[in-house]
């Protein structure tokens, strides 16, 4: 399976469960959370990476002709060549990296 890649990070607040602010890098993302978190004086903070997810419907339409399909059941695209697991969906979405390179 594919290291998926987020678009971005959400600074999320544990407490009112707000997102208080975004970072392009884990790396940043981590030096947010640790300012706040020590403004506050305690951990409240998390990083939540966000991926660009696209509808099933068009990402079925995209990989049709490379033999992959959906396992509703379980909620996965899989290869039915390889019977592999490809990536989850999510809410009628799946990933977009995962659509590119196996629609490549």
């Amino acid at each position: 399976m594919q290291k998926l890649t987020p678009i971005r990070f959400d600074i999320v607040d544990r407490h009112t469960k707000r997102v208080v602010t975004t970072a392009l890098t884990r790396a940043g993302a981590n030096r947010a959370v640790d300012r706040r978190d020590n403004e506050y004086g305690a951990y409240r903070y998390k990083a939540v990476p966000i991926y660009h997810m696209i509808p099933l419907h068009d990402a079925l339409e995209t990989l049709h002709c490379r033999k992959i399909s959906a396992d509703y059941e379980n909620g996965m695209l899989f290869d039915c060549r390889t019977g592999e697991n490809i990536c989850a969906i999510v809410e009628g979405t799946v990933c977009l990296d995962m659509v590119m390179t196996y629609g490549a």
